[in-house]
């Protein structure tokens, strides 16, 4: 037996995996699945694997907002600049990426595109601000 696919497995396994790919007898997501649930039981447990794949579904597969976002306090100015808020809530490495990510349509409020560099901060209280598809925070007065 040797590591090759995640826990230990046979020779044999390896090259079923490989075979089933060619072939298509195999859909590559579902082998992409099983290695991420196998690498992820390796260094944690399966628990963590459930949890890591059902966290992968909510956002990608169904396009959900996860439960466990951080929150961000907004600050008192009226209008919030939305590029430093970005900045601030740790979803961007500094205003000029904000900005980008903001013209590129990356950035969204409840689920809508933004395009305004500043919004009024009665709009944003209670909302969930998502840059990119990954990164989130719910935005509190």
């Amino acid at each position: 037996m040797r590591i090759g696919f995640g826990r230990f497995t046979t020779e044999d396994e390896v090259d079923r995996v490989r075979m089933g790919l060619e072939d298509g007898s195999l859909h590559p997501n579902a082998v992409k699945r099983r290695l991420g649930r196998e690498i992820v039981t390796l260094y944690h447990d399966d628990a963590a694997a459930r949890l890591a794949e059902d966290h992968f579904d909510t956002i990608h597969k169904r396009g959900e907002v996860p439960d466990d976002i951080p929150l961000h306090r907004l600050d008192g100015s009226d209008p919030v600049s939305l590029a430093a808020l970005i900045r601030a809530a740790g979803l961007a490495s500094s205003g000029g990426e904000a900005r980008r990510l903001i013209q590129q349509g990356a950035v969204r409020i409840d689920g809508s595109v933004v395009g305004e560099f500043e919004v009024a901060r009665s709009t944003l209280v209670g909302t969930v601000l998502q840059v990119g598809k990954r990164r989130f925070a719910r935005l509190e007065g």
